[in-house]
């Protein structure tokens, strides 16, 4: 038993060396440089006879705004209609989205989002995706854990997309 102990101690000491030695920082492949400069935020609206609180929308908003630098996605997130230097706008996108669906069943929460990208210099749109995102179902479910919990979710799937 001991000899296994030892074995496994080895191996994974073998590995974090190797890791060291060529440069990765995670094995999640992170610190690589964002997609984006920055990327100007726009809250979130929904789809007609969705019914969602405005209390959920800026929750999700929270959430997404958060969760976009963590996941890579930009090197820096700004509120509507703030001003960014002329050389990082290039460089530079307009996140603008939409709930498009919301459903609650005993196996969890589906939201689903359409979300367009604007280059910021001239406004023209690059991409338009329609991720959807899980929650667990709970009684305790608030609009405030699952807004959140949606919203950094959907970054990462921003980040897939892309």
């Amino acid at each position: 038993m001991k000899r296994f102990a030892l074995l496994v101690l080895l191996i994974g000491s073998l590995l974090l060396f190797l890791n060291l030695l060529t440069g990765c920082h995670s094995m999640a492949g992170g610190g690589s440089p964002p997609q984006f400069k920055t990327v100007e935020l726009k809250h979130f609206t929904q789809a007609d006879g969705l019914g969602l609180s405005q209390d959920f929308l800026n929750y999700f908003y929270n959430g997404l705004s958060e969760e976009l630098v963590k996941a890579g996605v930009a090197g820096q997130v700004v509120n509507e209609g703030s001003t960014v230097a002329e050389a990082d706008a290039a460089n530079s996108v307009i996140l603008e989205g939409k709930i498009i669906g919301y459903k609650s069943a005993w196996y969890g929460i589906v939201v689903k989002s359409e979300i367009k990208l604007y280059r910021r210099s001239d406004k023209t749109l690059i991409k338009t995706i329609t991720p959807e995102v899980a929650a667990k179902s709970s009684p305790l479910n608030t609009d405030k854990n699952v807004g959140e919990y949606t919203g950094k979710r959907t970054a990462y799937a921003i980040k897939r997309e892309m």
